[in-house]
């Protein structure tokens, strides 16, 4: 999966795969350095307009995950033959996730989290935010596009658009390359707000979001990705 870039690469520390349309990989990650993370129930709602790559989609769910921006980096081997390893923590980072499938919901993500289920005509859109200096809190998040480099101890934002075929294969998986996330509200139990992203000559998408924020189990060390392959659900 082509996500992010080095400021925001905690959004992608493990890979690991919470439900297999293709934006979602990256909840699965954040809720594994997040324990601590806000919590709310029940699913959320947004609204889209625009086309990428071709693409319209109609918000049939949404939900989010906020949680500290924890990182690991790693050095060795060291003289026991181990690796030697510390952790940052450094603000917070938000992920609001607005999908076509009405399936959606903090239980849902919840109970669903080990899941090797995959969904048909899937188009999920995914918008995240970083303050490396606190909580996220209500304002503008501009979108660095994922060539723009290291943007140093700043607000950011990114999105990305991944589909999924009727088969359940890969379609688009896009990045946004401009544009802004506003978060008008956020609390213990939901974020909501408003966006205006262009994914250069794909197109652009605006809208609005209002979801839950779900609390997700700890990913842990080991994963039920690739007992056996996934299954498609039509």
């Amino acid at each position: 999966m082509k996500f992010l870039y080095a400021v925001l690469e905690v959004l992608v520390m493990n890979e690991r795969i919470l439900m297999t349309i293709p934006v979602f990989v990256v909840v699965g990650a954040l809720a594994a350095c997040s324990s601590s993370g806000k919590t709310g129930t029940g699913g959320g709602s947004g609204s889209v307009s625009g086309t990428v790559g071709g693409t319209t989609f109609t918000v049939g769910s949404g939900v989010a995950i906020i949680g500290q921006n924890t990182s690991s980096s790693c050095f060795g081997p060291t003289a026991d033959g181990g690796e030697s390893c510390t952790s940052a923590t450094n603000g917070y980072i938000a992920q609001i996730i607005l999908a076509n499938l009405s399936i959606l919901s903090c239980s849902f993500i919840e109970s669903s989290f080990d899941s090797n289920a995959s969904y048909a005509n899937a188009d999920a859109l995914e918008l995240s935010i970083l303050n490396p200096n606190g909580d996220i809190t209500a304002g503008t998040y501009d979108i660095v596009a994922a060539d723009a480099g290291e943007p140093g101890n700043t607000n950011i934002a990114a999105a990305e658009f991944s589909t999924t075929t009727s088969t359940c294969g890969d379609g688009l998986d896009v990045m946004a390359s401009s544009g802004t996330i506003t978060v008008s509200a956020v609390s213990a139990t939901s974020i909501s707000g408003t966006y205006d992203i262009t994914f250069g000559s794909q197109g652009s998408f605006a809208g609005s979001f209002d979801s839950p924020a779900c609390a997700v189990p700890d990913a842990g060390s080991t994963s039920s990705e690739g007992d056996g392959g996934t299954t498609c659900v039509k």
